[in-house]
């Protein structure tokens, strides 16, 4: 069984090992997104970036999934909004989630929005 320096040691040649296979593959701006990513998600060398990603997309569904249930329920219970109420808002929460995903709005956008018309601060908390 290694000692707990060995596994160190394999640790960081098994990092090196893996940024110089992207810096030859794919040059010194890849390697410089990729310590970028691994530096504020914390996520083990042992995960690729495809499995990341995929990973990621799965947890932004769910994320999406389990927020617009929140909502919809709080505006039935709270608000007794019908179903077509909700509906409708659901469908126009889709529409301003996706105009982010194509990049027609970004998130300072809609704080600015929420600012002006309602006059109150609401802030990201980013990773």
């Amino acid at each position: 069984m290694a000692n707990k320096a060995d596994l160190m040691m394999q640790y960081r040649t098994d990092g090196m090992e893996y940024a110089l296979r992207i810096a030859k593959e794919q040059g010194i701006e890849a390697l410089e997104k990729e310590v970028k990513t691994r530096m504020g998600t914390r996520i083990s060398l042992r995960m690729t970036t495809d499995e990341i990603n995929r990973a990621t997309e799965a947890i932004k569904h769910m994320t999406l999934d389990t927020v617009s249930l929140m909502m919809v329920l709080t505006l039935h219970d709270e608000l007794g909004f019908g179903a077509k109420r909700c509906k409708r808002f659901l469908d126009r929460f889709t529409l301003k989630t996706e105009c982010l995903l194509e990049d027609y709005a970004t998130w300072k956008d809609y704080q600015q929005i929420i600012r002006d018309e309602l006059g109150f601060e609401m802030e990201l908390r980013w990773n």
